[in-house]
């Protein structure tokens, strides 16, 4: 709200008239009680604050003046009713008429009130929009400011753990690494100006706990004095990261040699194929390069989804172990998606007679 000299001084004076009126001064608690206003609002008036285009309408017929009346005064037919005034009031708002009447008249006729009033129905609007938005958007969200701090939160009903967040620091939501992790990807998002993306988990009293993505964006301030802030839009995979550990269980377990690679570069293996190759762990084989291990195999670099290639086992066809020994192996390829991109699953079934055929050996046998 912007200041309008003299508008104050017209709006105390039609409160007086109207018997809004207590210890010489305008009754704000009674007028605002009786027509529902709220005091902040009305005291900012009284200070010559100008009020928005729907209060400068409700105000208006409230107090049954014309809207031109708060900038412009008292004129001709639409002059107000006035009361009889105790002697006090009648200085007091001679002196105030002095003061005001030497500018409103001078900015009354260039007052144009059409941009206010579409300014405040544009925002409305906006508004609307985008309280619709967020309703028929499935993942919850939160404002969260550079320090932790939680400033608001969009959340379905069913996810009790994020209603009452609100007001709390991210500390108090999620789990120690989890939250430290946020705070550092929230600094690194505001820093960068950028998206940023991190895994957290969720503290839940009952239950297992729940993870989430979290896709954080910074969002432009007005006011860079109080601080920047993001946007966290949280995504729950839990289910997903279950499903994955589970399928990873199952790989881990399998006596078929596994690995994955992209672009030749190996991402995944499981204990078979580091037993197969001779290594310590599937780490090891983490970054290595898929050719390598089959020096003299058509290992495809990338598959399109639904292709299905087999190499069939010949003379040439041998996987190398680190020792330099040389495995006559049938080697299947079909594309999986993996870490968001396509690569390319390998599987190797055991050689006949092999040692992964044997039970409860050790990767270096």
């Amino acid at each position: 709200m912007n200041r309008f000299p003299g508008l104050g001084s017209r709006f105390a004076d039609r409160l007086h008239d109207l018997g809004f009126w207590k210890d010489e001064g305008p009754d704000v608690g009674r007028f605002c009680r009786e027509k529902g206003y709220r005091p902040q609002y009305v005291y900012a008036w009284l200070k010559d604050r100008v009020p928005g285009y729907d209060n400068l309408r409700r105000l208006a017929a409230d107090l049954d003046v014309p809207i031109v009346w708060f900038v412009a005064g008292e004129t001709g037919s639409d002059r107000p009713r006035v009361r009889a005034a105790s002697t006090r009031h009648r200085r007091l708002r001679r002196r105030r008429s002095d003061r005001a009447d030497t500018v409103a008249p001078l900015l009354a006729p260039h007052i144009d009130l059409g941009p206010l009033r579409e300014a405040t129905e544009r925002i409305a609007t906006l508004r609307a929009d985008l309280e619709a938005l967020l309703a028929a958007f499935p993942d919850p969200c939160m404002w969260i400011d550079e320090r932790g701090a939680i400033l608001d939160v969009h959340a379905a009903q069913d996810v009790a753990v994020l209603n009452q967040a609100a007001g709390r620091h991210v500390a108090d939501l999620f789990t120690p690494g989890s939250a430290s992790a946020l705070q550092r990807a929230i600094g690194r998002s505001v820093r960068g100006n950028s998206a940023v993306t991190v895994e957290c988990v969720a503290r839940v009293s009952d239950g297992e706990p729940r993870t989430y993505e979290a896709r954080i964006r910074p969002v432009a301030e007005t006011r860079p004095r109080r601080g920047r802030k993001v946007l966290a839009v949280l995504r729950d995979v839990s289910q997903h990261k279950e499903a994955a550990n589970q399928y990873r269980e199952l790989a881990e377990g399998a006596t078929n040699g596994l690995c994955v690679h992209i672009d030749y570069a190996i991402t995944f293996a499981n204990r078979a194929m580091a037993r197969l190759v001779g290594a310590a762990a599937p780490a090891e084989l983490l970054g290595q390069d898929i050719r390598d291990i089959f020096p003299d195999h058509r290992i495809p670099k990338n598959m399109s989804v639904g292709s299905h290639i087999t190499v069939r086992p010949s003379v040439s066809s041998q996987l190398v172990r680190r020792d330099g020994k040389r495995i006559d192996v049938n080697v299947l390829a079909r594309p999986v998606s993996w870490a968001s991109r396509t690569g390319v699953l390998i599987t190797i079934p055991p050689p006949a007679g092999s040692m992964t055929e044997r039970v409860g050996q050790t990767p270096n046998d």
